[in-house]
């Protein structure tokens, strides 16, 4: 609440990225638009959260198998495991990179098995190949170990001509060791970094990108906030709109929303209520909160609904 009052000084309050931060994403290539990291101390509670619930039974069903829910609880074990990861563009796609300290190689492959998920370890014990089945396609993930023990992977995904994913193979994780060693890496994305710095790590999920050098540049710019989610789901975000229609559509549409409050059902109208918009200039900044009873009553009325 104080930030949403102060929303300038609240930004400015924020420490800068360093220490830890700083040291997983030098084992990064740079020139990326987006940096992302989690707070796992809360990720125990999430799993138990009606939130957590609707997850392992979506990704159950987006699967085709049981296994799933369990691999999801099996990192929620491990309160200290802490990720930063970079997201930048090959031709055609996106990279997602991603370094996990607080949890060892042996134990993301005792998670897979728990899950009966087809389970590769190199001969020297440094990389895994875990092979995930779904409904659509048996998805490949590879996980290296680095010399500090941290773990390092990446989801590559295709947008175009159609979407896909593709696994990381160890040569892959390698290669990308390489260049960030050569550099530069993510640790020296300085603009990024500034973004990251308005942005409390302290929270469950944490975002910061931008749009410059891309085709949406002449509409968005900076983008970066926060998910935390311990007892529902609090959602704080700001983003940079360079065109003032669509800034007026969002601030409109957020003021219709809010006009619905006494028409939608008790238990969830201080969800409605307590969408908050802000816009300074080309900055808007939203805020919303959604309790974790509201989201057992929002998943109660979906199912619902597809009984009809």
């Amino acid at each position: 609440m104080v930030c949403a009052l102060a929303w300038g000084a609240c930004e400015k309050s924020r420490s800068a990225v360093s220490g830890d931060d700083i040291e997983q994403l030098k084992h990064l290539p740079g020139g990326n638009f987006a940096v992302v990291g989690g707070n796992y101390m809360k990720l125990q509670n999430f799993m138990q959260s009606s939130m957590g619930k609707m997850v392992e039974q979506f990704s159950a069903q987006a699967t085709g198998n049981e296994g799933a829910s369990k691999w999801t609880d099996c990192f929620a074990k491990y309160p200290q495991l802490h990720l930063v990861g970079a997201v930048g563009r090959h031709e055609g796609g996106v990279d997602v990179r991603m370094v996990f300290t607080g949890m060892t190689l042996d134990n993301v492959t005792a998670c897979a098995k728990d899950a009966s998920f087809k389970t590769e370890v190199d001969s020297d014990g440094k990389y895994v190949r875990i092979s995930i089945p779904s409904t659509m396609m048996t998805l490949e993930q590879g996980y290296l170990k680095l010399d500090d023990g941290a773990l390092l992977m990446r989801q590559s995904m295709t947008l175009s001509p159609r979407p896909a994913l593709a696994p990381s193979t160890r040569a892959d994780l390698e290669a990308d060791l390489a260049a960030a060693a050569k550099g530069p890496s993510a640790a020296d994305d300085k603009p990024l970094l500034q973004i990251a710095n308005k942005v409390d790590r302290t929270r469950t999920f944490w975002f910061a990108g931008t749009a410059e050098g891309t085709a949406e540049a002449s509409t968005l710019g900076d983008v970066y906030g926060t998910v935390d989610i311990e007892s529902g789901i609090d959602l704080d975000v700001t983003v940079q709109i360079k065109e003032p229609a669509l800034a007026d559509r969002l601030e409109k549409g957020v003021a219709q929303i809010k006009q619905l409050a006494d028409k939608v059902p008790a238990d969830l109208r201080s969800a409605v209520e307590g969408l908050q918009l802000q816009r300074d200039g080309e900055k808007l900044h939203v805020t919303a909160k959604v309790t974790d009873s509201q989201l057992a009553a929002l998943a109660k009325l979906g199912a619902m609904g597809r009984q009809r």
